[in-house]
């Protein structure tokens, strides 16, 4: 279903049949209700016989196991809850899998949040993330995955374009009525991840343009020749820049894909805006990520799917680097969250318009050599014609407010002053 046949080494599925469905009842049968429903969808039904049966056993020993595990502690126990909201998300019941989601975000908190799931389970932290990635935008409740174990919730410290706290004009202007669905708490939650959303934009735009302003001259690196890992043709553009329009049985694979895509392209825009804070080459990034695809599949191009996985596999950042605590895995799912609410605004107009500025901060390090270590004539003349190019932002940050927020945001005023962003040189 999510095309993992290239590389059955790679396969998470395996990993989880391997790592936690072998060793559990509830997982095992978990795993039998998502199998058994995406079988029923191979043959162009909603369900059969079998994927309710086995949906049915599931959700019985699901409440069963919460009788004895109902803060979640059992990694079985999560990744049942987990496989239900996904099932639910094919079977287009949003209420229901916005039920799921509510009880997994609470027992992720209850095990130390996400970074919490870095430290004790690892494998299943991937999992959850692409569980989250996956989910309907109807089914989001909050604006991300618990961090901490905390009530309130903190985010993580070492992410610079996210704010520490809800600035007090937030909290004043938000109506405190508690509701069933939503409280006050989670408005505060979401209007922070809007903001922290649109800075982080208004940040790698900075970050960009003050790389342009480096004066440059024509220099060789001594290693082998640069080689340009995104450009039209490339198979990173090609796997991240068309996506195969498929029907695999489940129809809402394709907006799984794009969710999927996304959220690549965001791994990319952080390890971006690190190079630019932090002055390392990018095209190192881009290299490492290349060599992995071909060696997922070196005939054709990999499943978007499993390009997700890669960063999955070590959070985002090349194997054998020192990483994070799951920070940068944690923000592009946050970032997703929010990306999910313009999916259908303008009759999509405004979802292909961010996917766009996400590729084109891609496309710019990689015409212009932004940071890297070789230049020549042709990147020079490429950040020339973009220093002469009008200076106009690639949206109107007020109409990104309302898009995100609706109509809640008419009554907020910006809570974030605009933030200095500068590159070192």
């Amino acid at each position: 279903m999510y095309k993992f046949a290239d590389s059955v080494a790679n396969n998470p599925m395996m990993g989880i049949f391997r790592q936690i469905a072998l060793h559990d009842s509830l997982s095992f049968q978990a795993m039998l209700a998502i199998a058994s429903k995406h079988r029923a969808g191979v043959e162009g039904k909603l369900d059969s016989v079998q994927s309710l049966t086995h949906k049915m056993r599931a959700l019985r020993l699901i409440n069963e196991r919460i009788q004895t595990d109902s803060q979640g502690l059992q990694d079985g126990t999560i990744y049942a809850v987990a496989t239900m909201a996904v099932i639910e998300k094919w079977s287009k019941d949003a209420s229901i899998e916005r039920m799921h989601c509510m009880g997994l975000a609470s027992m992720v908190r209850n095990r130390g949040g996400m970074r919490g799931m870095r430290a004790s389970s690892p494998f299943l932290e991937k999992v959850l993330y692409w569980v989250d990635i996956s989910c309907a935008p109807k089914a989001v409740y909050t604006s991300c995955l618990p961090w901490t174990g905390a009530v309130p919730d903190t985010s993580p410290e070492s992410l610079d374009f996210l704010a520490p706290e809800v600035a007090p004009d937030v909290h004043l202007a938000i109506p405190h009525i508690q509701t069933a669905v939503v409280s006050s708490e989670s408005l505060c939650d979401q209007y922070s991840a809007c903001e922290d959303f649109l800075r982080f934009f208004r940040c790698l735009h900075g970050l960009e343009k003050a790389a342009l302003r480096i004066p440059g001259n024509v220099t060789r690196s001594s290693a082998a020749p640069r080689i340009r890992r995104f450009t039209p043709g490339t198979p990173l553009h090609s796997i991240l820049t068309m996506l195969p329009d498929y029907d695999h049985g489940i129809r809402d694979i394709r907006f799984i894909d794009e969710y999927t895509c996304m959220s690549c392209l965001f791994f990319l825009a952080v390890a971006l805006y690190d190079s630019y804070r932090n002055s390392t080459n990018f095209d190192r990034y881009l290299d490492w990520l290349d060599l992995e695809v071909q060696r997922l599949n070196p005939f054709t191009n990999p499943s978007i799917t499993s390009v997700l996985w890669i960063f999955l596999n070590n959070g985002g950042y090349p194997q054998g680097e020192a990483g994070d605590t799951g920070e940068r895995c944690w923000v592009v799912s946050r970032m997703v969250r929010i990306a999910k609410r313009l999916e259908w605004k303008r009759q999509g107009t405004i979802w292909d318009r961010l996917r766009q500025v996400l590729i084109n901060f891609i496309v710019a390090q990689q015409e212009c050599a932004l940071g890297s270590d070789s230049v020549d004539e042709e990147a020079l003349i490429a950040r020339q014609q973009r220093r002469l190019q009008p200076s106009e932002y690639f949206w109107d940050e007020d109409e990104m407010r309302e898009e995100i927020l609706g109509s809640q945001s008419s009554s907020i005023l910006t809570p974030y002053p605009q933030s200095q962003t500068t590159i070192v040189v």
